[in-house]
């Protein structure tokens, strides 16, 4: 199972980064529903509550955040997402 979101960032430190959540649509699916790809609905102006994680920083110097029981949030990259909702 592969399940997606999105989330803007409202505001950072050094160390830490506070999200909204923002909704997601289909981009594409399989005429189910069950698979495809998702982007972000950048036309609503609907938000999560705000919420904050520490920023981890790889040897690369990649960042990303961790949600837990959802995985890592990292930064969007403009291009559709793939999902499935499949066990």
């Amino acid at each position: 199972m592969s399940l997606v979101d999105f989330f803007q960032v409202t505001r950072r430190t050094e160390k830490t980064v506070w999200f909204k959540k923002v909704p997601s649509i289909i981009h594409t699916h399989d005429g189910y529903g069950q698979a495809g790809t998702k982007l972000p609905d950048l036309k609503t102006t609907n938000r999560g509550a705000e919420f904050r994680k520490k920023i981890n920083v790889d040897e690369d110097g990649s960042e990303t955040a961790y949600e837990t029981y959802r995985g890592t949030i990292e930064p969007w990259t403009g291009q559709p997402i793939n999902f499935d909702t499949y066990d």
